[in-house]
């Protein structure tokens, strides 16, 4: 029984896929011409980008002020999600359309459709020519269940043994943290606990890591809030975090806060804590740069699915203005990460990144070069919000002079991996710096 449970509750907790699908009839108006001709000509023009564009527009997705970049990336985004297909040897014209949401799937599918009849009819009315009429043949529907996953097949898997094998490597490849007790929800040394973030199921993020020990870097993305979005415990668990912080609309032009993150050692979830409270910030409205300089380990243009380079220390030690290397929305829809959790979270448009860029030969003299002082400067007075992740507190000085240039730093620790002696020590450390601790985020 263990194993069709499993299965069960792995394809309950994967992020869902909806297929949704519009179907219309071409006929043409020219007997003699050849309809597996036409149709192939048409399958190309349906999906066009400018039916895409139309599309986005018939949807209220475009904004009259809205720059030509981001219309044309919007349609290319469009497009990715959407095949165009012959129904067969027939004269139907199929438009699919996968997206995490049945609703939003319909609605595109429907919006492709008729933006590909309209298109058809300004042709035809601009050249005077009818070379074929097109019809609906059925509108898309809302799914009612998800394309993927697939429970049967996930049962089907659990009988064959191979979901008792992964229930069996989640059981021995990583024991579960020791729970938060009352006392670490209050406070540590201290400084006040801003956020208890939830521990989520190692099911929902390894559902395919059947060979794999360790998480790699799709399970590290599920973990995002672009893959939980609000309402679930996951995504809400960061507004409060938010609120400590204290980060609101700056009033009459005063300089953003800088927040830093770090921990006490690697694998604590720090850069994950860091990119989920920029993304929730930059979902309230509020226009965020993240900065990775964690230049040891930089992870967060991983999670991102960005490039490393060209990034902060390209913009430093090159002198170079570092607004170019900024990554927005119409480069996160070109990325490695999946378009559907970009379309699906609402403001993530406010969201920026700088990379770390090139490795440097002393991270610390990167943080210690006055171009880095007057980018931070320079980014403060840009934007609602700056997120500077840090590297972690330990051998090296990284850490201590982030913590000294920013506003404030947030501690964050995973249950079961540092001790309690660890957090001290670091804390005291930055304290020692002169940096303004703010509290600790405890990873369940």
């Amino acid at each position: 029984m263990l194993a069709p449970a499993a299965a069960w509750i792995v394809t309950l907790l994967q992020t869902p896929v909806y297929r949704a699908s519009a179907v219309l009839r071409i006929d043409p108006n020219d007997p003699l011409k050849s309809v597996g001709a036409l149709l192939d000509t048409e399958v190309k023009r349906a999906g066009s980008p400018d039916v895409a564009r139309r599309a986005a527009a018939l949807l209220g997705w475009v904004a009259p002020a809205m720059p030509e970049e981001t219309v044309r990336n919007l349609a290319n985004a469009i497009q990715s999600q959407s095949v165009v297909e012959r129904v067969g040897e027939s004269n139907r014209l199929r438009i699919s359309v996968l997206d995490a949401k049945a609703e939003r799937a319909a609605a595109l599918a429907n919006a492709l459709m008729y933006a590909y009849i309209q298109q058809a009819i300004d042709k035809n009315n601009s050249v005077g020519i009818f070379a074929q009429s097109s019809f609906v043949d059925h509108p898309a529907l809302a799914p009612k269940r998800p394309l993927r996953p697939d429970l049967f097949f996930n049962l089907s898997l659990g009988a064959g043994g191979l979901f008792l094998g992964l229930v069996s490597a989640f059981l021995t490849g990583e024991p579960d943290a020791p729970p938060v007790t009352a006392e670490d929800k209050e406070q540590f040394f201290g400084l006040p606990v801003l956020s208890v973030i939830p521990r989520l199921s190692i099911a929902s993020v390894r559902s395919f890591s059947l060979f794999r020990r360790g998480p790699g870097i799709e399970e590290s993305r599920r973990r995002t809030i672009l893959f939980h979005p609000s309402p679930s415990s996951f995504a809400d668990s960061y507004e409060p975090l938010r609120a400590n912080l204290s980060i609101t609309a700056r009033p009459g032009g005063r300089p953003a806060p800088a927040v830093a993150f770090t921990s006490a050692a690697s694998g604590e979830g720090k850069t994950l804590t860091a990119v989920n409270v920029a993304l929730a910030a930059a979902q309230s409205g509020l226009r965020v740069l993240f900065i990775d300089a964690d230049f040891r380990r930089p992870f967060a243009h991983k999670l991102l699915g960005m490039p490393r380079e060209p990034g902060l220390v390209d913009a430093v030690l090159g002198n170079k203005n570092w607004l170019v290397f900024v990554r927005g929305m119409p480069d996160f829809l070109f990325g490695e990460l999946k378009v559907a959790p970009w379309l699906q979270s609402s403001g993530i448009e406010n969201f920026h990144l700088l990379a770390s860029g090139r490795p440097p030969l002393k991270p610390e003299d990167v943080l210690r070069e006055p171009s880095f002082d007057r980018l931070l400067k320079e980014a403060r007075s840009r934007f609602d919000l700056v997120v500077i992740d840090g590297a972690p507190v330990g051998p090296f000085a990284d850490a201590l002079i982030v913590g000294q240039k920013a506003d404030g730093v947030v501690l964050v620790r995973r249950s079961g991996v540092t001790d309690r002696d660890e957090l001290k020590r670091a804390a005291q450390q930055l304290l020692d710096a002169k940096s303004r601790v703010l509290g600790v985020v405890i990873n369940g």
